[in-house]
């Protein structure tokens, strides 16, 4: 069972990785969304504002789906950055 004390200081990769799973590949999909109302309040956006929305599908190197999440960005403040070291720590 994962341990969820202390969870904001670490990011859900390294959370899986802990666990041993280690995340092979991912991928994204991208669409132009309007936000669905309480995002438009916590992003402080007008209603009917659009934002990229990005649906990440990732899997460990067996191919099970780990995850799965969808994200609403406002790209006009901040670009959209994917970095990814895929490499195992031993």
């Amino acid at each position: 069972m994962l341990e969820l004390s202390g969870v904001h200081d670490r990011s859900l990769y390294q959370l899986i990785s802990e666990q041993g799973i280690y995340l092979s590949k991912f991928q994204d999909q991208f669409a132009v969304a309007q936000a669905p109302e309480h995002e438009e309040k916590h992003l402080g956006v007008e209603k009917g504002t659009p934002l990229l929305k990005r649906m990440r599908f990732s899997f460990d190197d067996q191919g099970n789906l780990i995850e799965y999440s969808e994200g609403d960005y406002k790209t006009g403040e901040h670009h959209y950055v994917v970095n990814y070291d895929g490499s195992k720590k031993n």
